[in-house]
């Protein structure tokens, strides 16, 4: 309390010195101020009111943003100070400004046509979807009437296959996880599965695997490449598939050999059935009159793209030649030559109707 109050006193008495300082400056009486009073009063009065304000400050928080007041000559400096300090951040700030405002308008545009965009966009995808949908339906629907064709016409047309495919069991009697490439009704998954051979029939016609199904035997209703695609490398050890590659496209019969390469293990056998076009009597017989193929494939492109692969041709074989009957005879009395021109006329009309490929995978292949 008694600091507090020796404190007001030198604040007081400061006071009253810098009040007369101010009286002299402002009326310009410099000559009534002595400066020996100048000098000792000030200085002992600086240091009176510096330890004043130091106890006033110990219990007082200073408020930097507390507004000077000032009188006179001292007023208008500050107030013209404020002003030119004011024009000068406007000054400084409006192009700024200009450049700011200018930012957001652009922001705003470039947003609404975003926007606008979008909009025009999602309607799009919306109509997409639809027509999609729409034409999934038809697809859909095409492909029902076509395995329902389908079906009816490998019923009425082709026999069972199950005696013409005994001839491949034999490849595959040591194997463990075989895949047969449109199996159809299921007669080699049916084989197979008797000889103890784990093993699963793929179609992509619902309607063929019908029977099949009721056979109790494993088959799926897909798309071969797209099941060999599904499976994990080296994951298979034998590929069969009769009568499929002429069903294909062109890149999808070399899409079919890449996956079969790469989904069978080391060792693994792939086995495929074919008609033989360059026996001419294969388009008047077959071929041509199951609508649901769409070009023969000649033998040695089949072997082109086996090795391109990387497949070891194990055995390339002829089959289902055509009956005498159906051949030109061939007399004693015919001379040499004729003979001979009607043999190569009988292999090259009526030669073999089919071919299979024995295709294995490993270090020697060629």
């Amino acid at each position: 309390m008694i600091n507090y109050i020796t404190s007001n006193k030198q604040y007081s008495e400061l006071r009253e010195i810098m009040e007369k300082i101010n009286d002299y400056i402002r009326w310009g009486n410099r000559k009534s101020l002595s400066d020996d009073l100048i000098k000792v009063r000030l200085q002992d009065q600086y240091n009176n009111c510096r330890r004043a304000l130091e106890t006033v400050a110990s219990f007082h928080e200073i408020d930097v943003q507390k507004q000077i007041l000032s009188s006179g000559p001292l007023k208008i400096i500050k107030k013209w100070t404020k002003k030119t300090i004011r024009k000068m951040i406007v000054w400084y700030l409006q192009d700024i400004a200009e450049q700011q405002t200018q930012f957001n308008v652009k922001s705003v545009e470039t947003f609404i046509e975003q926007q606008n965009l979008l909009e025009l966009l999602m309607r799009e995808n919306m109509e997409l979807k639809e027509n999609f949908i729409k034409l999934s339906n038809d697809i859909h629907s095409e492909d029902a009437v076509t395995d329902q064709w389908n079906a009816a016409f490998s019923y009425e047309y082709c026999s069972s296959k199950e005696q013409m495919q005994k001839r491949y069991l034999k490849y595959f009697k040591d194997k463990k996880r075989v895949v047969d490439l449109r199996c159809g009704r299921g007669e080699f998954i049916e084989l197979l599965t008797k000889q103890g051979i784990h093993c699963v029939g793929i179609d992509k016609n619902k309607k063929v695997l019908e029977e099949a199904l009721e056979k109790k035997l494993k088959v799926k209703n897909y798309d071969c490449i797209e099941y060999l695609s599904s499976l994990k490398k080296e994951s298979m050890d034998g590929i069969f598939a009769c009568q499929v590659l002429e069903r294909l496209s062109v890149n999808q019969r070399i899409q079919l050999f890449e996956l079969a390469y790469e989904k069978l293990s080391f060792g693994g056998i792939f086995v495929f059935e074919s008609e033989n076009p360059p026996a001419l009597g294969v388009f008047n017989d077959s071929l041509y009159m199951d609508p649901f193929r769409f070009a023969p494939v000649h033998p040695n492109t089949l072997k082109f793209i086996a090795l391109q692969t990387g497949f070891r041709l194990q055995e390339i074989c002829y089959i289902d030649e055509c009956s005498k009957d159906c051949k030109f005879e061939i007399t004693s009395d015919m001379s040499e030559g004729v003979k001979a021109g009607f043999k190569k006329l009988n292999q090259l009309i009526y030669g073999a109707k089919k071919f299979y490929f024995v295709c294995i995978k490993g270090e020697d292949n060629a």
